[in-house]
């Protein structure tokens, strides 16, 4: 048996097959990096316009003449934590 390993023929195909493992397991490793992880954080909520209950009688403020209660400004920041680039899919 051992002598039969010795053969060229055999190391050939043995030494064939641990370089393909190697490119294999490469190519997979290699895949599954690649990623898109999309993450998005409310910075801040600050309000604008507070209307106490006591003076929505007196004061209206309406937008698109639908009256507001109250008004906010968020700030929201979006990342893109993976290593391929998020396309915008808004036909421009």
């Amino acid at each position: 048996m051992i002598e039969m390993l010795r053969d060229p023929i055999w190391r050939f195909i043995g030494a064939f097959v641990a370089f393909m493992a190697i490119l294999i397991s490469a190519a997979v490793e290699l895949i599954r990096l690649q990623h898109k992880d999309f993450f998005f954080r409310v910075n801040s909520i600050t309000p604008v316009l507070l209307i106490a209950e006591e003076m929505r009688e007196k004061l209206a403020v309406q937008l698109d003449e639908k009256s507001l209660q109250s008004l906010y400004r968020i700030v929201v920041q979006f990342m893109n934590l993976g290593n391929v680039p998020i396309r915008s899919t808004i036909p421009r």
